[in-house]
This record gives structure tokens, C-alpha cells and sequence, in this order.
């Protein structure tokens, strides 16, 4: 566990997909970060952005997840 208190530490991972071909956006490195940060005690969440148009749901996802 991360820190002194028993609240787990949040990480909100953001993957930006703008204006790429491709529709996945597995990423091989950040799947490891996000474990590596699981396994340490961290609370994550990863969040795909495909489009500009999807920039809000970062905002909405920052603010719900703090």
C-alpha cells in the first residue's frame, strides 16, 4: 500500500487515439504501467480519447475520479 493511510492513491491513465487509423488503442507499455501501478497499491483507471470531440470526457473523468 501506497502511503501512511488506508485510502489508495488514484491514477487516471489517458491514452490520446486523435486522428489515428487505428480504432484499438492497446498499448503494450502503458497495459504494464497501469499493472506495475496496481500492484503497488494504486487505484487506476484508463481512460481512450478517439476524437477532439472527447476532450470533455477527460474533464468529466478527472472530476469524478479524484
Amino acid at each position: 500500500m501506497v502511503g501512511s493511510s488506508s485510502k489508495k492513491t488514484k491514477v487516471l491513465f489517458v491514452c490520446s487515439n486523435i486522428n489515428s487509423g487505428h480504432v484499438d488503442c492497446y498499448s503494450f507499455g502503458l497495459a504494464w504501467i497501469v499493472s506495475v501501478s496496481q500492484r503497488a497499491g494504486f487505484d487506476c483507471q484508463v481512460l481512450v480519447v478517439h476524437h477532439r470531440n472527447e476532450y470533455r470526457k477527460v474533464v468529466s473523468a478527472v472530476k469524478l475520479f479524484h
